[in-house]
């Protein structure tokens, strides 16, 4: 508990408190393994602003984010290959899960793969979260100067009874369309029921929408033992925010990576080799765990190892340049060794340049797989075709860049870092 006061929340002084107006929210702390891992309600009513004033019918802090959170899940929904896919609660999450089952059903009909399901965590991903950062990368994720808050009622027999819910949804101003157009989409989700306009729109300024999100990171305050807290460091758990914030910031943070623009050509190289070394400890590893030992059962088909590890090759370039929205091939072979350099603008409103070849992705990330796959007779056919893609790669290239540029990147001295990596 200390340790997360000190990281995370600074008690507010008597005067301070006496002086805010803002209501505030409960905490309570789920006990991690060497941690505590602060949830704030941020849903129900408070019963008092922090200086005693109010009544118990003051809003939620969630309710009163509706307008931004709208907003928001606005600009993910049209910019999704950017920021990613965040999943905003359960509904959300088997609508996702639905639509991968399905195209896993009609794309293949005989020999369907296994299908595993992976959870993975990022360590204090909202707590570690640089507030002033991130409010910078909202200015330029928020891309319109006024929203319209528009909601419609869907009326439904359920039961024997009729059932009115209303749907509140954010969409550019200049861009608002009839409602009769509105309904023809909604028609597929909202099936047996009658939709009906509000017809009262709300205006919502992108300063407006800014200020609220900044006075929530800024400005959240939480009791505890009868003690008031302002959070300094990261964004609340239980926000109905944070999600959709931590999507942005981390695409943001993703950008640099890649990008050739902002590192030279030699430090993306570097990266994505160190990102393929990584990933070779990790398929080893979970080959091991997926009911095989390499050295003496073989349970998996080595060709399946090898389409497998392609597949990861394949899609790495494809991330390099795809991933991040709309892609403008720019030819340019002289500047970039004959590859189509991918440009697209980011979170923070500038451009992203990718000029990494895709015959330098597949040697760096064939490689790395050999440098770290151990000599097991399953990994055997896997190493022979990483083999046969390097030495191709090799006879192929430019032979002055092969050997001046990729061998110096295998050999660079930053990828000491991960020798301490225990994954045998």
């Amino acid at each position: 508990m200390q340790t997360t006061k000190e990281n995370m929340l600074i008690k507010m002084e008597p005067a301070e408190a006496t002086a805010c107006t803002r209501p505030y929210a409960a905490i309570r702390f789920l006990p991690k393994e060497n941690d505590l891992r602060p949830i704030t309600n941020l849903s129900r009513k408070s019963p008092r602003t922090v200086n005693g004033m109010g009544s118990s019918n003051i809003n939620s802090v969630n309710r009163r984010l509706r307008n931004p959170k709208l907003v928001l899940d606005y600009e993910m929904a049209r910019e999704s290959s950017q920021h990613g896919r965040s999943a905003s609660g359960i509904n959300d999450l088997f609508s996702c899960i639905k639509q991968a089952k399905e195209k896993l059903l009609t794309s293949a009909t005989v020999d369907r793969p296994k299908v595993y399901m992976v959870k993975v965590d990022i360590k204090k991903s909202f707590d570690s979260i640089n507030q002033e950062k991130l409010l910078e990368i909202l200015k330029s994720t928020l891309k319109e100067e006024k929203y319209t808050i528009h909601q419609h009622c869907s009326v439904t027999p359920v039961k024997g009874r009729i059932v009115k819910r209303f749907t509140p949804n954010a969409i550019a101003s200049d861009k608002l369309p009839p409602f009769v157009d509105y309904a023809h989409g909604q028609a597929e989700i909202s099936k047996h029921a009658v939709l009906v306009d509000k017809v009262a729109h709300t205006s919502q300024r992108k300063s407006l929408i800014l200020n609220q999100i900044t006075e929530h990171i800024r400005e959240n305050i939480v009791k505890f033992e009868n003690r008031f807290y302002r959070q300094t460091t990261g964004i609340p758990q239980g926000s109905v925010l944070s999600p959709a914030l931590c999507s942005v910031i981390q695409y943001a943070c993703q950008a640099p990576f890649t990008d050739t623009a902002f590192n030279s050509v030699f430090t993306v190289l570097v990266n994505i080799y160190q990102n393929f070394v990584f990933c070779a400890m990790r398929f080893h590893a979970y080959c091991q765990e997926l009911c095989m030992d390499p050295v003496s059962k073989q349970h998996m088909q080595p060709n399946a190892l090898t389409a497998a590890v392609f597949e990861i090759l394949r899609a790495s370039f494809g991330f390099l340049n795809n991933n991040r929205g709309t892609v403008e091939a720019m030819t340019n072979t002289a500047a970039v060794n004959g590859a189509a350099a991918a440009a697209t603008a980011n979170a923070t409103g500038t451009v992203i340049k990718n000029g990494i070849a895709e015959r330098h992705v597949y040697w760096l990330g064939a490689t790395a797989f050999c440098s770290i796959l151990p000599s097991f007779p399953i990994y055997e056919p896997l190493r022979m075709s990483l083999q046969e893609t390097i030495l191709d790669i090799a006879d192929r290239d430019e032979r002055q860049y092969f050997k001046r540029i990729l061998q110096s990147v295998v050999k660079d001295k930053r990828n000491h870092i991960l020798d301490g990596i225990h994954y045998r």
